[in-house]
């Protein structure tokens, strides 16, 4: 599946597509931001499929963080697209880490 993710990261339109849907998908409220209660959510559906635990609040935190360019710790379309990018990244690693 790494692999898989690999090669995803390489299609930017794809990744885009993706990241889109996801955003529509997490942002329940309609607010066009997506919040951490919203994003933890979304990140659990990602990691269970991936077969790996759970992100810890501060390390979602400190992925928005990295992104987030007016410090609202709320994540618009631009920044969640950024956001998308370094999670699935994040993700690959982690499954490097586990083999």
């Amino acid at each position: 599946m790494a692999e898989t993710l690999k090669a995803m990261l390489n299609d930017q339109k794809l990744v885009t597509t993706l990241s889109d849907k996801f955003f529509s998908d997490a942002d329940t409220d309609g607010s066009g931001l997506i919040e951490l209660r919203e994003l933890h959510s979304l990140l659990h559906g990602f990691t269970y499929n991936a077969g790996l635990s759970d992100l810890k609040e501060e390390d979602i935190i400190r992925l928005i963080d990295s992104v987030d360019q007016n410090g609202d710790r709320k994540l618009n379309k631009i920044e969640f697209r950024n956001f998308f990018n370094n999670f699935i990244e994040a993700i690959i690693t982690m499954m490097e880490q586990s083999r």
